[in-house]
């Protein structure tokens, strides 16, 4: 029993010593290429957005309740005698 907890605590002491061996490295990967990370981030970012905006104006041509409700909101009238009881 206490060769194995030995041997466990061991292994243990190994294990958290690679884990702060590979943090480390991701810290220093991370500063050393935050110019690229920083850009290749904001590509992303603005490829889902106009990927966002892009399906919003497919929507906005193409879906029946937005068309309705573009047609209604487009007319006062309209739009009014939906307000009223």
């Amino acid at each position: 029993q206490a060769k194995d907890d030995r041997i466990d605590s061991a292994i243990q002491a190994e294990y958290n010593n690679l884990l702060n061996g590979l943090n480390a490295y991701k810290t220093s990967a991370i500063d050393k290429n935050k110019e690229q990370l920083m850009s290749l981030l904001s590509d992303e970012i603005v490829k889902r957005y106009d990927y966002s905006e892009g399906l919003y104006k497919y929507y906005t041509l193409n879906n029946p309740e937005i068309k309705k409700a573009t047609e209604i909101l487009s007319k006062p009238a309209v739009y009014n005698s939906y307000l009223r009881p």
